[in-house]
């Protein structure tokens, strides 16, 4: 049972900053393909988190003075 409410808030939380934080860059083709608004919005939040953690890695390596790696 805590586990279902688990996804049920994390997946809120998701859709919630899908919709509320625009990617810097034009739509991918996955979001494009996305249907209903509720999964394009969940997707679009996971792509968001996605972003900002590598943005924040990228920050740690230059911190560090390590090479950036690129990520596929």
């Amino acid at each position: 049972m805590s586990t279902i409410l688990l996804l049920l808030v994390v997946g809120a939380l998701l859709t919630g900053l899908g919709r509320a934080v625009r990617l810097p860059y034009p739509e991918p083709a996955v979001l494009a393909d996305t249907e209903p608004r509720l999964a394009r919005d969940l997707v679009a939040g996971l792509l968001v988190l996605r972003e900002v953690s590598l943005a924040h890695g990228a920050r740690l390596d230059a911190f560090a003075g390590r090479p950036r790696q690129p990520h596929a």
